[in-house]
């Protein structure tokens, strides 16, 4: 009966999150009148070139950097290694709005470069003009995934047992023969797998694109997005994310696949022996400049943020009233109705709001999340479940924007659309945390406790939730800061009297002004550091 009652509410809970918005979607596009809409291809087929344009080619320059660095990291010891691969590791985590307001502090018009060389030069106008194009889409892309495909690749890469390689050393096998006819063999499954994930997160990308790129560069997201809250066209922008959705899902289910043959095709045991010191001239010089430059390349935009939250530049002074040097006048303005506007939400309020969204996503999706793993481990369904909930990786948080404002159009003042719709997206990566502590609970210890005469709530209060702690915390966290940058789905949903932080950001970068620009500096460095610290204490034993 309590299994019975588990599946129910795991069900309501899936459908009214997930199913029910993308439902909402495919009949949006499905049941059209001929009378009411007409299909444009032209526009159809431009925005579907640009988006695989745009993916394949950030896939193909983030591979050869992420294999590189996954070599290093799995061939070599050096000092401050496992800081490098920390530090190399964080980009991936950071939220859109956070990675385009780096770079725009970094590489912009008002950026850290920009305002350098215009000092040292005596310009007048910026000579750095990269923001706006498409180089700079593909350069966060590769800043944003590098670390997924070292860490994919790398693993596999130690795994690979010492005893193949010195029995072919032994035979007679060149260094040439040994990577292709042995090493690349082995990784290969990584390779692929990340590969299809990059093009993925590549192929979904919507903040860096529409941050970064600006309107004239619209993948399919960027123009779901247009077509539903520009031209009001739900039934072209429900094309768009049918198609959308058809592509993602093929690529989650092929790398599902491929992930699996690389799981039974590795049971191999870890050598030390794999690691070794550098030893040549080359090698030190390869390990320094390849990790040296990826390393620049992950700190420069988190640094150009936090200084140009606290420095005014000269471009800044004219018009604001400001003094140059550094000063804390943006932060103080986050709280502050300069122009007594009726309708002005303080950028402080938009923090508020989302620490409050991401406390409901949080409770809602480790709640859940942890009901569906008990679920797996006590009953047959866990086949199943486990395919379903990874169906929302492979649903772009655009698309599911989409779908609730279709399906739930009529409930958009609610304040737990934002938190529901958040919890979908987190929920993945929240089971991916739950599941292998849940399934290693020692069965020993309740049936031991049920013996002695404890009741289920004490045996689940006393015993499991301290085991599971660990886990818990770090789902709590993990699910929160994904909360607090989300992005895609919470431009659709937010109200504009409960604006998320991404969404002032946002607002705040597309305004002209010093200050508004410094505003936004201020409020990506108060999401910067909440995701710091929520990987430290997520990578923190």
């Amino acid at each position: 009966m309590l299994f019975t009652v588990l599946l129910i509410v795991i069900g309501v809970y899936l459908f009214i999150s997930y199913i029910f918005p993308l439902y909402s979607i495919f009949r949006q596009t499905l049941i059209i009148e001929q009378k009411d809409f007409s299909l444009n291809l032209p526009l159809l087929t431009k925005t579907i070139r640009f988006t695989f344009k745009e993916a394949i080619l950030s896939t193909l320059i983030t591979m050869p950097v992420g294999i590189i660095c996954a070599f290093i990291f799995s061939r070599y010891k050096f000092p401050g290694k496992r800081i490098c691969m920390s530090v190399i590791s964080v980009p991936f985590m950071l939220p859109t709005v956070v990675v385009a307001a780096g770079m725009n502090a970094w590489l912009g018009p008002r950026g850290v470069l920009n305002v350098l060389l215009m000092r040292i030069l005596s310009l007048n106008n910026p000579p750095v003009k990269i923001m706006n194009t498409f180089g700079i889409i593909l350069f966060a892309h590769v800043f944003y995934n590098t670390s997924l495909v070292i860490r994919m690749v790398s693993n596999s890469w130690t795994l690979i047992d010492k005893n193949i390689i010195n029995a072919a050393e032994t035979l007679g096998a060149r260094t040439k023969d040994l990577f292709f006819k042995i090493i690349l063999p082995l990784i290969s499954p990584s390779i692929i797998s990340s590969a299809l994930l990059v093009f993925l997160f590549d192929f979904t990308s919507y903040g860096v694109v529409l941050l970064m790129g600006g309107p004239k560069f619209r993948t399919l997201e960027v123009e779901i997005s247009y077509q539903t809250l520009q031209v009001f066209d739900l039934k072209t922008a429900g094309v768009l994310s049918f198609i959308q959705i058809l592509i993602t899902l093929m690529i989650v289910f092929g790398e599902q696949k491929i992930k699996t043959r690389e799981v039974r095709f590795n049971k191999i045991k870890i050598f030390d022996e794999n690691m070794k010191k550098p030893e040549t001239i080359f090698e030190r010089i390869l390990i320094i400049t390849v990790i040296g430059s990826v390393m620049l390349m992950t700190v420069l935009p988190m640094f150009s943020l936090i200084f140009r939250s606290f420095y005014v530049s000269g471009t800044d002074v004219s018009r604001n009233g400001l003094r140059a040097g550094f000063s804390l006048i943006y932060y103080k303005n986050l709280f502050i109705n300069e122009r007594n506007s009726y309708f002005f939400v303080s950028p402080g309020k938009a923090i508020l709001f989302s620490m409050i969204n991401a406390f409901y996503c949080s409770v809602l999706a480790v709640a859940m999340g942890g009901l569906i793993c008990a679920a797996a481990r006590r009953g047959h369904a866990w086949r199943f479940l486990n395919s379903f909930v990874l169906l929302p990786i492979g649903t772009s948080a655009v698309t599911l924007g989409l779908g609730y404002l279709i399906a739930y159009r009529k409930m958009m003042t609610s304040p737990w659309i934002t938190p529901l719709a958040h919890s979908i997206v987190v929920l993945p990566f929240v089971i991916r945390t739950l599941r292998p502590a849940i399934e290693h609970l020692p069965v020993s210890l309740g049936q031991s406790a049920s013996l002695l005469g404890a009741k289920p709530v004490v045996v689940f209060s006393k015993i499991e939730i301290p085991i599971l702690r660990r886990a818990i915390i770090n789902s709590i966290v993990f699910s929160f800061t994904i909360s607090m940058g989300e992005f895609g789905a919470t431009s659709f949903l937010t109200r504009p009297e409960r604006p998320t932080l991404p969404i002032a950001i946002y607002n705040y970068l597309s305004k002209p002004g010093g200050l508004n620009y410094g505003q936004a500096m201020a409020m990506s460095t108060f999401l910067l550091i909440i995701s710091l610290a929520s990987i430290f204490i997520i990578s923190h034993d």
